[in-house]
Parts: structure tokens; sequence; C-alpha cells
């Protein structure tokens, strides 16, 4: 019975382990997580007449395309979505068939690597919202009310800094610029440790698969309160 017992526990144990490996890179995508760090064999896009033309205006050798993705999952069954929490995943996901390298240049490979760092402190930040909004109104519902509009805010946050960066490092080539931007997002990402991105949110986004087996990507959202459709 001791026997049947122990290889019962570690037949739930192997279970567990397995049921929470979750993916956060594959052939095509790299999702965000703390000690990820690009090579050159990531930048993965063929040569076009548009992506020479974007390296020449900024006489900069590699195009790194990265963006923040979040999908809401609600429970598969309708009666069940008055009771069980609706579910929001996001993650900063790195493309390796969008992005480019002309020359193999490491000094340009740190500075593409702070574009990650700001989507990342944009996704906690948007997390963060999405955590006090149900603070502010528990229970379910408000989710599929105020995702795309919130999703839409990070984004623009996210765009707005990836701007400003790219301004003061690439075009106007501020002296100590790109290490000024790695301090302040360092400091920004430790005081947003909270709100990491997960090794699950990455799953989600990357596989397309919800990560609760009793729940699906939610079939309706109300548009965005200001109208963005991305």
């Amino acid at each position: 019975m001791k026997a049947i017992l122990t290889l019962s526990l570690l037949a739930i144990v192997f279970q567990t382990n397995a049921q929470t490996h979750y993916i956060t890179e594959n052939e095509k995508f790299i999702g965000w997580q703390p000690h990820v760090k690009f090579e050159f064999s990531d930048y993965q896009a063929k040569q076009d007449s548009n992506k020479l033309s974007l390296i020449k205006k900024f006489n900069y050798n590699t195009i790194t395309n990265i963006q923040i993705y979040a999908f809401l999952d609600v429970p598969k069954k309708k009666r069940q979505r008055r009771k069980k929490l609706e579910q929001v995943y996001i993650a900063p996901v790195f493309c390796k068939h969008c992005s480019y390298a002309l020359l193999e240049d490491t000094t340009e490979l740190r500075q593409d690597q702070v574009y990650f760092m700001i989507a990342e402190y944009a996704a906690r930040v948007g997390r963060k919202n999405f955590d006090s909004l149900r603070i502010q109104i528990p229970g379910t519902g408000i989710y599929p009310i105020m995702f795309l509009s919130l999703k839409n805010d990070m984004i623009d946050h996210m765009r707005r800094m990836y701007a400003s960066y790219t301004n003061h490092v690439m075009v106007e080539h501020r002296e100590g610029a790109y290490d000024e931007w790695k301090k302040f997002l360092a400091d920004e990402l430790k005081k947003y440790k909270k709100y990491a991105t997960k090794p699950e949110d990455c799953h989600r986004i990357i596989t397309g698969e919800p990560i609760l087996e009793d729940y699906i990507l939610a079939p309706t959202v109300l548009e965005d309160r200001k109208g963005r459709t991305y």
C-alpha cells in the first residue's frame, strides 16, 4: 500500500510539473523574460527595399520588431461567466521573422535590447492598470468592457517611449542617452516588479492557446473608448 501511495504521489508531482512547463520562445517569437538577450541569429527577416531604406535613413544596421500583445480569456461555459473571473495575459514579444540585421554590430544589439525593456515596462504599467480596475470594480464583467481601451493605452505608452528613445539615441545621438535610458528602465522595472510578465503570459501569447482548460478567448469585447483599432 505504501509503495502504491508513493507512486501515486510521484505521478501527481510529474503531472503538475508537466502542466506548468510554459513556452516562452519558439521558432518565430521570443517572449519577455528577465535574462533574455538577443543574438544576431534571432534577426531572421529577409532583406528588402523597405528595410534598406530605413537602415539608410537612420544610419542603423538593425531593424527590431517588438510588440506588446494581450489576450482576454473567459470561461468556456456562458453560465460560468458571472461566477469565474476573466483572465488577462500580456507579454512583450520579439518577432524573429520581422527583425533584420544588415551587419553584426554589438553596440546596436545592446541598444535594441532597450526596446524590450521599454515594452516590458509598458506591459507592467498596463497590468497594474488592469489590476487597479478590478480592485475598483470587483467581480466579473468589467474586463470585456475595458479590455481594448486599456490594451491600447498600454500600446500608446510603449510607442511614445519608443519614439523618445529612438530620437535621443539614434537620431540626435545624445551623449549618455543610452545609459540614462537603461538605468531609468532598470529602476522602473524594479519598481513594478510585482507586475512582471510571467512565463504563462508568454506561453499564452506565443502559442495562441488558453492556459486554463475551461477558458476560451473572449468572443466579444467592447470597442475602444477612443475609437482606436489596433
